[in-house]
């Protein structure tokens, strides 16, 4: 006997026990893909990029000399790298079928050691980003060798901390740089790094980790590195690695670091600003309801700041008084709608027009991103932009507002542009650089201030190519002469110089450098070529904005591990210069400038630095070998285990997953054999996922035995509800279609085709070896479902915190047509709320309705901790069904520790309250009785039935786990308590 099931498991159950929602990938375009084979590396790329194929090979193959000589190792294997335009293309790749949000700019895949990348408009973030994940490809190869090359040996890959992961890979690419001083410099002051016994996710855990492996090769030597690798490929725990290699474990290191830590951090505090001390605070995160307040910018009137935040779980920008802060209102709702699905909040800015009446951002929309105007501060959209650029960003009001500026890159090269706000009408600006961030006009738009870095060197592979692959090169401010043509080096010093700001009358330029080892305020004076620092705060200073008047200054700053928007009222009055001097005599004075690489090149205006990439690459790069992408399958997974007992016989299962390269063509192949072919259970798929309408075909055998009333297809089994035991062999198969508007809104169809072969057994038969027969029936069942989906929700540890989710099905079966032996039309809904009130606590809301009709109509059941708690498990069916729930959840143990006599260590512990209503019936809809009146004068809940309670969640290694307790009542009678334990993710 195969396996026995004591519930009835319904084939057309309520959707919301299926896997129905979710947000969509979407594939805009279709993309024809080549091959470049350069010396160590197959870079794959699509029509138009070649050039940027090209340069990714010379970063690659320069990286790869650098990295094998680091970590004294050669890859067995040529490595595929598949490079995106824009991370709007790259956000369509089907190597991962997760999405891929902004804050991802690239990966490994570990198992086919592919890279996937984007190209940002950025050739400094291209070339940290290649690096990276190279070293991730050198990393793996060391540490798990022989385990990537055997299929069926990767399900015994050992778990490594994040931050050694990821802290090898950004030191290897930068050493060391401003971001990582900054946030290690503020987690040490506030006391939130973490102990390296531990493993944390997040942003943290890779510039702390680029801290700790900078900490052990500057105390033990970078030789170490290497070592580490290498032992911990051979003793597979990270502990004992350190322990054979620098001679303490994780512990042990994390004593000696924080104690470095704290000596070189801990003296700031005397010598630097609080920001509280020297601006005003407008937004404040440490309030817990926020973690980004960014991107300000001050009205040209001075009465207002629009702003970027996620206070509301969500990126949204709002608008407050500049006079007090106050918060006017919401001006736009982001990551909800196809419209404003990111706001890039890591390289872009916000800009009013002149009547200070509307204000200008980008926004990912769709397939690209587009240029919108707001009106303020009502919200309305105005107007809306879309060239055809890979990416936008930073857009800048022209001071007549007749046009806008912004940074536009397409076909692996970035410029400013301009669209003429009544025509639509582009034109290009300046083009040229390795990259641009942030522009901004003089107030008679006759100048252009831009950060760059090195304009001209875009133009050349040769220039490129003396980009040294692990050397951060810098960003100047320039300003272009807009009639003349002429650009104009402004900076000079080997810092990063940002954001560029006007003064009123245009003889100064503020800016962000990092030239102290901070990024501070700087203010560059073009009447005497002086530099004068005006602030020298701990945290950091980001995309300032000076009011037309002069009078005022807004700013973002980290500090407390978040970011919040400052204003300093009055600059000239309340800012004392820190120091001012030529701008070319001018030195970096970070305290940890020695540890940085000396930057590859200047500017070809002045003199190009002799090439550190030999010459003989740029002449491999002009010759490499193109070729057109073939379809070629290869394993993804190959997974399965063998048993035998004498009662049972020969069992076992095997999971097969192969697709190709880019993941557009995936198999997968699942059984589960058992003593016979008969019993044996069989699903294949194979889905095409390259256009936007995703197409999937499957086939399947499926052996069940069941102890229930009725069949799977709700069918009663005999009088009553006297339950049978019975098998169903289930096989046939089945083709999906799912078409995605956007990236949260999809409809799906899908045809099932399967023939069940029913077994009705003797009763008491099911502990005999063979059951014996009493009814053999046969039904061929056709069947057609049309469901359209909606969910734009975001998702906390244990299940969505925010948003809205929802899904209309219609199901039936075939009769006319096919012959379907089975009758019956189904429709559900399925809605969810959730209400976020702060990080930890939300409300959330669900409600199901259901209706089966026809000769053979479903049944449904409602009953137990997944559905309505307080009665047993499937205690009401109907053909008709309806629930309601609603959960208050919120923190409630963050860490419960006890050291004896068993140490047990217990944290994250989530408390819910509940109410659940909801009821089964046959009929139809309108046939249900809410609630009867009684002789006694009393009222009570008839076909419906509610039940509240309180209960608990905890994650114990992958499983959500829930505890509720619930008192059914129908309003009139005594409540009574049932417990539930049910696993699974909350609704």
């Amino acid at each position: 006997m195969k396996r026995v099931c004591l519930v009835l498991l319904l084939l057309v159950s309520i959707p919301t026990l299926a896997s129905g929602f979710g947000k969509n990938k979407v594939q805009y375009k279709v993309f024809d893909w080549a091959i470049l084979s350069s010396k160590h590396f197959d870079i794959y790329y699509y029509e138009g990029e070649e050039d940027l194929a090209r340069r990714v090979a010379v970063i690659a193959d320069a990286s790869y000399d650098s990295l094998s000589s680091h970590l004294r190792h050669q890859l067995k294997k040529r490595t595929p790298i598949i490079v995106y335009a824009s991370h709007h293309d790259f956000q369509q790749t089907n190597v991962t079928t997760s999405l891929l949000e902004e804050g991802t700019e690239g990966f490994t895949e570990i198992f086919k050691n592919r890279v996937v990348i984007h190209f940002d408009g950025s050739y400094e973030n291209l070339r940290h980003l290649v690096y990276h994940e190279l070293t991730h490809v050198f990393t793996f190869d060391i540490v798990y060798g022989g385990l990537l090359e055997s299929i069926f040996t990767r399900q015994y890959l050992f778990h490594l901390p994040l931050w050694f992961m990821e802290g090898i890979p950004e030191f290897e690419a930068s050493s060391w740089d401003t971001e990582a001083e900054m946030v290690m410099r503020d987690a040490t002051i506030h006391g939130y790094y973490f102990p390296l016994q531990y493993d944390v996710y997040g942003y943290l855990a890779y510039k702390q980790g680029q801290s700790v492996i900078k900490y052990i090769a500057d105390k033990y030597g970078p030789e170490k590195i290497p070592d580490i690798l290498q032992s911990v490929a051979t003793t597979r725990n990270i502990d004992a690695a350190l322990i054979k290699t620098i001679g303490v474990d994780t512990q042990g290191l994390t004593k000696s670091y924080s104690d470095y830590l704290r000596e070189r951090y801990w003296p700031d505090v005397s010598t630097k600003d609080d920001p509280d001390d020297v601006a005003q605070r407008l937004t404040d995160h440490r309030d817990g309801k926020s973690f980004i307040n960014g991107m300000p910018a001050i009205s040209p009137d001075g009465q207002m700041i629009v702003y970027l935040s996620d206070k509301s779980g969500y990126f949204d920008i709002y608008v407050m008084s500049a006079i007090d802060g106050r918060e006017i209102g919401r001006l736009v709702k982001g990551q909800r709608s196809r419209d404003f699905e990111s706001f890039h909040s890591l390289r872009s800015t916000f800009s009013w027009s002149p009547d200070s009446r509307s204000v200008a951002l980008v926004s990912k929309r769709g397939k690209g991103d587009a240029l919108y105007i707001i009106g303020v501060p009502d919200g309305r959209r105005m107007k809306r932009f879309q060239p055809e650029f890979d990416t936008m960003s930073y857009p800048a009001w022209s001071p007549d507002g007749e046009s806008i500026a912004f940074v536009g890159s397409r076909r692996g090269a970035a410029g400013i542009y301009s669209v003429d706000v009544d025509t639509g009408e582009i034109e290009e600006i300046h083009s040229g650089a390795l990259e641009y961030s942030a522009i901004a006009y003089s107030k008679d738009a006759r100048r252009l201030a831009f950060s760059a870095i090195a304009p001209g060197c875009v133009d050349s592979l040769c220039q490129l190519s003396r980009v040294g692959p692990n050397v951060k090169p810098t960003r100047d401010i320039y300003v272009l002469d807009i009639e003349r043509g002429v650009t104009d080096r402004v900076t000079y010093c080997p810092s990063e110089d940002l954001s560029p700001v006007w003064s009123e009358d245009g003889s100064k330029l503020m800016f962000v450098s990092d030239r102290d080892g901070t990024y501070n305020l700087y203010i560059y004076d073009f009447r005497d070529s002086t530099t004068a620092q005006i602030t020298n705060v701990l945290g950091g200073i980001f995309t300032p904005s000076w009011s037309r008047q002069g009078n005022r200054i807004a700013f973002a700053c980290f500090n407390e591990a978040g970011w919040d928007v400052f204003q300093i009222k009055n600059p000239a009055e309340n800012l004392e210069v820190v120091r001012k001097q030529k701008e070319d005599d001018w030195e970096w004075a970070a305290p940890w400038l020695e540890e940085r690489s000396t930057v590859a090149f200047a500017p070809p205006v002045i003199d190009v630095a002799p090439g550190i990439v030999d010459s003989s690459i740029i002449e491999q790069a002009l010759e490499y070998e193109v070729k057109r992408y073939r379809v070629r399958f290869t394993p993804d997974w190959v997974g399965g285990s063998f048993q035998y007992s004498t009662a049972y016989g020969l069992g076992g299962f095997t999971q097969i997953a192969v697709s190709d390269v880019l993941g557009n063509h995936r198999i997968s192949i699942a059984t589960e054999f058992f003593s016979s072919f008969e019993e044996t259970d069989f699903l294949g798929i194979y889905n095409y996922l390259k256009h936007r309408t995703n197409y999937g075909v499957g086939v399947f055998h499926f052996k069940n035995y069941y102890y229930a009333s009725r069949t799977t297809m709700g069918i009663p089994i005999g009088e009553g509800r006297v339950n049978r035991f019975f098998s169903e062999r289930n096989y046939g198969g089945l083709v999906v279609l799912s078409y995605p508007f956007d990236k949260y809104r999809r409809v799906e169809v899908d045809f099932t085709a399967q023939r069940i072969d029913r077994e009705i057994y003797a009763e008491g038969s099911e502990y005999l070896p063979e059951p014996v027969v009493t009814t053999r029936t046969a039904d061929d069942v056709y069947s057609i479902r049309v469901s359209y989906v909606k969910d734009n929700t975001i998702w906390g540890r244990m299940g969505p915190v925010g948003g809205t989710r929802y899904m209309l099905t219609f199901e039936k079966s075939v009769v006319d047509v096919l012959g379907s032996d089975i009758n019956y039309n189904n429709g559900y809904v399925d809605f969810r709320k959730y209400f976020r009130f702060t990080p930890s606590t939300s409300l959330a809301f669900r409600l199901i309705g259901a209706t089966s009709q026809g000769a053979d109509a479903a049944v449904f059941t409602l009953g137990g901790g997944y559905t309505l708690r307080g009665y047993p498990d499937f205690e009401f069916e109907g053909n008709n069904m309806a629930l309601a729930n609603v959960e208050l959840r919120y923190p409630f143990i963050d860490r419960l520790e006890m050291r004896g006599p068993i140490p047990l260590l217990l944290g994250g512990i989530r408390g819910v309250l509940f109410f659940d209503i909801g009821g089964a019936w046959r009929g139809q809809f309108k046939d249900f009785r809410f609630a009867r009146a009684y002789p006694d004068g009393t009222e009570r809940l008839e076909d419906f039935h509610a039940a509240y309670g309180f209960g608990f969640r905890m994650i114990f290694s992958y499983l959500l786990m829930r505890l509720d307790f619930a008192w059914g009542t129908d309003f009139g009678g005594p409540a009574q308590r049932r417990v539930h334990f049910t696993l699974g993710g909350d609704f």
